[in-house]
């Protein structure tokens, strides 16, 4: 047995909006498409330091700590709000803590000073 559909003559309608309103919908969907690939663009300009750094300086750095440990235990620590580093083996740094540790990884003394160089 075949079934044979009779068309009534009338278009039937898809359930949601038609015409203007289905328009304006497209017309957003294609804003948000185009604004979310825009945004995933890759910005072709270069990096761009704060501020500019000192003549022979390669890098610098805010805010430095670090420690220094000998078979697992802290022996020193040397912080410095600033760091610049001049070239792979020279570090001057300002303002300059470094404390001491015992034998047994407790406080021993504190150094401070205005100006440092690590090497």
């Amino acid at each position: 047995m075949s079934r044979t559909r009779r068309s009534s003559g009338r278009r039937a309608r898809r359930a949601g909006a038609s015409g203007p309103a289905r328009r304006a919908g497209s017309l957003a969907a294609s804003v948000l498409l185009t604004l979310s690939l825009a945004a995933c663009a890759p910005d072709e300009s270069p990096p761009v330091a704060a501020e500019v750094l000192g003549e022979g300086v390669d890098m610098a750095m805010t805010r430095m700590r670090t420690f220094v440990t000998r078979e697992g235990v802290r022996r020193a620590r040397l912080e410095a709000d600033t760091a610049e580093f001049m070239n792979e083996t020279e570090i001057h740094m300002r303002p300059v803590t470094l404390t001491f540790f015992d034998q047994d990884g407790r406080e021993a003394t504190v150094v401070t000073a205005d100006f440092g160089i690590f090497y």
